[in-house]
């Protein structure tokens, strides 16, 4: 016969033994790398090359490759690499949200933060500005550049220089530089983000998650609905801020204490919904064309709710056997994914001129013939496209990135002391 106080003992413990263990940290937030997170990220980088690279197969009407119905249902398909696009803006809100969460109310949060972010993004960027800048001076006519459309990117206003541009029929699409709109939203964000996370609490930056998604869905509807030019929508800060609202969402709610088996449990649910509800924007939008309005308005948000089921699995550190989170491949195209993103589009514009060449087409249309479509040059123009990409990469890491980033040791997230250990973002 136990004593009382033996008896209580026991309860506690036993107690102590089935209580639900509390959803661990985000990832983002733990003290070593979370490889799936490069693998999510050069999955999202690699879904927007290939829709990128759509430009191979018109020219297949002018090349002289086949075009077969597998060519048509696969143009079709890779229009929805969109979908990388949210992907890649929900991952972003996701860690540095993580970040500011950990160091909130400790020394050097605005300091440290914005000098790290400062460090991860201007080098490159303003390397990659200042090439284009040299580039423009060659006689290969389309490396032309808009002095106009530089000195916006230099600003980090290049999406509000892109709705002006198109408003007065401006070019706006020169020397490679179309896809900078999106990093200027980034950009945006990290400024005024930092502010709201250290002056709001938790619960209310829920609501303010809440309610930026549903006013970027009423800024797209509006603007479709008025008529406006649906580019507008397309890369206005305040029509696309939903993604990396969705992201710090799942920030918030993987360091809330929830219990794993509870958290896991609703990430799936949640998963589930969105993927039917984005399947059902889709067949509303007649395809997954990246302009439709139903796309437009909706879509944009139901594949960001995708990604953050699929990131908050990750987070909650369960897809372990998810075999494309372990892909190497995925993964080094991950670590240098900024590099890439910067670069493939003048490296798609070298492509198509090469795969458009005489002796390319010499090699290749024969073989497209001989298998009844153009499989073959598919697979030899994302490769090169996505080959060419990386090694400009890994020259960028070298000789830029890495003497930057390694500056960061200076400026450590948390407590402000040298040592400190970081998350990687």
């Amino acid at each position: 016969m136990l004593s009382p106080t033996a008896w209580i003992t026991s309860r506690v413990r036993s107690f102590r033994r089935r209580a639900p263990r509390p959803v661990a940290a985000p990832a983002a937030v733990s003290e070593s790398r979370v490889t799936e997170l490069d693998a999510l990220r050069g999955l999202a980088i690699l879904l927007v090359i290939v829709t990128h690279s759509t430009a191979a197969l018109y020219g297949l009407y002018f090349y002289g490759y086949p075009v077969a119905a597998f060519d048509r249902l696969l143009y079709l398909v890779i229009h929805g690499g969109w979908v990388g696009l949210d992907l890649m803006y929900v991952l972003s809100g996701f860690l540095i949200t993580s970040i500011l969460l950990k160091t909130k109310g400790q020394p050097g949060y605005y300091r440290n933060f914005y000098v790290r972010r400062a460090l991860r993004i201007f080098p490159l960027f303003y390397a990659f500005l200042l090439a284009r800048l040299l580039l423009q001076f060659t006689p290969v006519p389309w490396l032309a550049l808009n002095p106009g459309e530089w000195v916006a990117n230099a600003l980090c206003a290049a999406n509000v220089w892109q709705c002006y541009a198109r408003v007065n029929g401006i070019p706006f699409d020169t020397g490679g530089l179309i896809v900078t709109w999106s990093l200027a939203i980034e950009g945006q964000f990290y400024l005024v983000w930092p502010v709201v996370v250290a002056l709001a609490s938790r619960k209310w930056l829920g609501r303010i998650c809440v309610a930026g998604v549903l006013v970027a869905v009423a800024c797209r509807w509006g603007l479709t609905r008025g008529g406006a030019d649906y580019w507008f929508a397309y890369v206005l800060t305040p029509c696309r801020m939903d993604g990396v609202l969705i992201g710090a969402a799942v920030a918030l709610a993987a360091t809330a204490g929830t219990p794993r088996s509870v958290f896991v449990r609703r990430a799936w649910v949640g998963l589930a919904a969105a993927v039917a509800a984005l399947a059902a924007v889709v067949v509303a939008n007649g395809g997954p064309l990246v302009h439709g309005r139903a796309v437009t308005v909706l879509g944009y948000t139901c594949a960001g709710l995708v990604s953050a089921g699929v990131l908050a699995l990750v987070s909650a550190g369960r897809p372990g056997w998810w075999f494309l989170l372990n892909s190497r491949a995925l993964r080094a195209v991950g670590e240098r994914g900024y590099a890439v993103y910067l670069v493939h589009v003048p490296v798609i514009m070298v492509a198509d001129a090469v795969f458009g060449s005489a002796p390319v087409r010499a090699v290749l249309v024969p073989v497209c013939d001989a298998v009844g479509f153009s499989g073959p040059m598919y697979v030899c123009y994302f490769g090169f496209v996505v080959g060419v990409s990386m090694l400009l990469a890994w020259g960028c890491w070298v000789a830029i990135e890495r003497p930057c980033l390694g500056l960061k040791r200076y400026f450590p997230h948390g407590s402000g002391r040298a040592g400190t250990r970081t998350p990687a973002a």
